[in-house]
């Protein structure tokens, strides 16, 4: 049990969703679509009054599934901040993504990749963990990207029947605990417990959680 089971790590995308009605009073129309490249087609949505579409990205290598995301959809504006996160675990287990908020023509001028997470200058370091059951080994991550420092998320689940902790350890961005903190509906029976999220020594207990593109993610991948 001492890494994440890959059947537990599949993870669907869900997209933050924005704003705006047309000038001429009729409903905002975003295209939606989901693939594993970088870019995708499909049909156009009529979103609801006060949305705007919305375009994420994810690379992932926490599990055996796709390592890249791309989908385009619609949803509420107040989900447009905190748009861009990152974590490293170690031992190659990396998180990264970022969704654009965009109406209609101005969608097509989205870059369609990841910024580059370029090495702390400082060589800063975290200690580095991603276990369920066992003790965190002694283990470090250089931290990579902007506004980064050392976290812990900890929280219950159930593994091969059993309750068990799952640690996760590594440094990533100061927006993590904000992104989870973020929502108020719950996302899967296997959180037995809340989930305590740990950056700079600030402990936020988060009890439930938004089904948006970037908690969702993450969230099923603690499982």
């Amino acid at each position: 049990m001492s890494s994440l089971r890959s059947d537990n790590m599949q993870a669907l995308l869900q997209i933050f969703l924005c704003f705006v009605l047309l000038a001429t009073g009729s409903c905002l129309q975003c295209e939606t679509c989901q693939s594993n490249k970088t870019s995708c087609t499909g049909p156009m949505e009529n979103c609801t009054e006060g949305d705007t579409c919305v375009i994420g990205i994810v690379q992932s290598s926490l599990s055996s599934g796709p390592a890249f995301m791309f989908q385009k959809s619609c949803g509420k504006s107040a989900d447009c901040d905190n748009v861009h996160m990152h974590f490293d675990l170690g031992n190659g287990h990396m998180y990264h993504m970022i969704q654009h908020c965009c109406m209609e023509e101005a969608c097509s001028n989205i870059a369609t990749t990841l910024p580059t997470l370029e090495k702390d200058p400082k060589g800063k370091q975290c200690p580095a963990c991603n276990s369920i059951g066992d003790p965190c080994k002694k283990d470090t991550v250089e931290c990579s990207g902007k506004d980064t420092d050392c976290f812990t998320i900890i929280t219950n689940v159930t593994s091969d029947g059993k309750l068990a902790k799952h640690t996760m350890k590594g440094c990533g961005s100061k927006n993590m605990c904000l992104v989870l903190q973020g929502g108020r509906q719950e996302i899967s029976e296997e959180y037995k417990e809340k989930i305590t999220c740990t950056f700079s020594g600030a402990s936020q207990v988060l009890a439930s959680f938004l089904t948006t593109f970037s908690s969702f993610w993450i969230l099923k991948l603690l499982v």
